[in-house]
């Protein structure tokens, strides 16, 4: 069975990681703690444990000589959405960013040109994945988590 479909939810990436007890979370996840750790801080916890499920041992160290890969996002206006159908939508798995205002990208070191879409990181993350096919996976299937962890909403 493809690690894709044992990996559906955060609750199965803790189970294929033996995690099966709250107490063996990182302690930020842990209900004693929940209300005092932001948001996008939790879903980059959840990411990383999910990501390390996913790569089923597969660790990257950024030697310049092997390939790790990233879920990549595009940002679109309200009025490009309208422009395609629903099936163009799913497949894109776009959702609805409207529920966070005043907003920022989250991912740090980033070069930014033009526009969102054309972006270089020379830095990478914990986040990394052993293919494209699973960095595309894990974009798609926990979009909402890499939502929570990308948009951090501005404190006032």
């Amino acid at each position: 069975m493809e690690i894709t479909e044992k990996i559906k939810s955060f609750e199965d990436a803790c189970h294929a990681l033996g995690i099966e007890t709250e107490e063996q979370l990182p302690a930020l996840l842990q209900s004693k703690y929940a209300d005092i750790v932001p948001s996008h801080i939790k879903a980059e916890l959840k990411l990383e444990i999910i990501t390390k499920a996913l790569n089923e041992g597969w660790v990257h160290f950024p030697d310049g000589k092997h390939y790790a890969y990233w879920p990549w996002f595009v940002f679109f206006t309200v009025e490009e959405i309208a422009k395609h159908s629903e099936a163009w939508a799913k497949e894109y798995s776009i959702i609805d960013a409207t529920d966070v205002s005043d907003v920022f990208a989250g991912l740090g070191f980033a070069l930014s040109v033009s526009a969102w879409s054309y972006s270089y990181s020379y830095i990478g993350s914990r986040l990394a994945c052993k293919s494209s096919a699973l960095a595309k996976y894990s974009g798609h299937q926990f979009i909402k988590l890499w939502k929570e962890y990308l948009l951090i909403p501005i404190i006032r």
